[in-house]
C-alpha cells in the first residue's frame, strides 16, 4: 500500500484552535477502491489485511474514537465559547449526543498519544511507505492538532505532519466540477456537490449522526474518495481519447 489515508475529525466547545475539544475520532480508509462499500477495506500488495490476530480478536481497528476528558483541558486553559455551549445544549439532537457519549473517554495526553501510536502501528501493518492526514478545511482540526499536541507534549510524526490534507476543496473543486453540469455551482450552493454524490451513492451504510466525530470522518472520506474516483475516471476517458486520437 502506497498510501495510507487516514480522516480526522474533532468535535470541540469553541472555534479558535486553542478550543477544549469533546471528542477525536479518525477513520482509515483506501483511495484505490472500485466500489463504495470497499472504501473502508484496507488493501497492500499481498491483498486484503486482515485488521485481526490469529484467535480473530481486534488488533489494529481501522477506526479511532475517544472522548476527553475536559477537566484537565479547563487546567490548561483551553477554551469555551457561549454559542459553542449553547449548539451542544440545546440544538443538538439526542441521538447525536449518545453517540457521542457511547466513546471511551480518557485523559488528553492519553487520547493523543494513543492516536499517534494507532496510525504508526497502522501504516506497518499495511506496509504503507507514508500517510495522508485529511481533514475538513485547513484552519480547524489540522490547527487544532498542533495546538493540542503542542500543549500536552506529543509529538506528531513527521510522516504525518508533512501530509495534512484539505478533504473540502478537493471535494469542492474536484467532485464539483464532475458531480455538477456547472461546476460554479459548487461555489454558489456548497451543498450541491455533496448532494450529488448522495444521489449517486444513496445514504451511508455506517451508523451515526452529523456531528459526531467518527461519523463525519467516514462521511468525509467517502466524499473524498469518490472526488478521487470521478478524477481517476475521467482521466482515464481522456487517455484513451487521446490514444484514439494518435492511432
Amino acid at each position: 500500500m502506497e498510501h495510507l489515508d487516514i480522516t480526522l475529525d474533532f468535535e470541540t466547545c469553541a472555534l479558535g484552535a486553542d478550543a477544549a475539544v469533546i471528542q477525536m475520532a479518525a477513520v482509515a480508509w483506501n483511495r484505490h477502491a472500485d466500489y463504495v462499500h470497499d472504501v473502508f477495506t484496507l488493501r497492500c500488495e499481498e491483498g486484503v489485511i486482515n485488521l485481526s490476530d490469529e484467535n480473530g480478536s481486534a488488533y489494529v481497528p481501522e477506526t479511532f474514537n475517544f472522548r476527553f476528558d475536559l477537566a484537565d483541558q479547563v487546567f490548561h486553559g483551553r477554551k469555551f465559547s457561549d454559542g459553542t455551549l449553547d449548539f451542544w445544549a440545546n440544538k443538538q439532537k439526542a441521538a447525536v449526543k449518545d453517540g457521542i457519549l457511547k466513546a471511551e473517554m480518557l485523559p488528553t495526553y492519553n487520547v493523543l498519544y494513543n492516536f499517534a501510536e494507532w496510525v504508526a502501528d497502522l501504516q506497518k501493518q499495511v506496509c504503507a511507505k507514508s500517510v495522508c492526514l485529511w481533514a475538513q478545511g485547513t484552519d480547524f482540526d489540522m490547527s487544532i492538532l498542533r495546538h493540542i499536541c503542542e500543549q500536552y507534549a506529543v509529538k506528531i510524526p513527521s510522516n504525518i505532519y508533512k501530509n495534512f490534507r484539505d478533504a473540502r476543496t478537493y471535494i469542492m473543486e474536484v467532485g464539483g466540477a464532475v458531480t455538477l453540469t456547472d461546476a460554479n455551482e459548487a461555489h454558489r450552493n456548497s451543498n450541491s456537490v455533496y448532494e450529488e454524490i448522495n444521489k449517486v451513492l444513496g445514504e451511508p451504510s455506517f451508523s451515526g449522526c452529523p456531528h459526531d466525530a467518527l461519523y463525519d470522518s467516514m462521511l468525509t472520506s467517502r466524499n473524498t474518495w469518490y472526488s478521487m474516483y470521478l478524477m481517476n475516471k475521467f482521466l482515464k476517458l481522456s487517455r484513451i481519447e487521446k490514444q484514439g486520437e494518435q492511432a
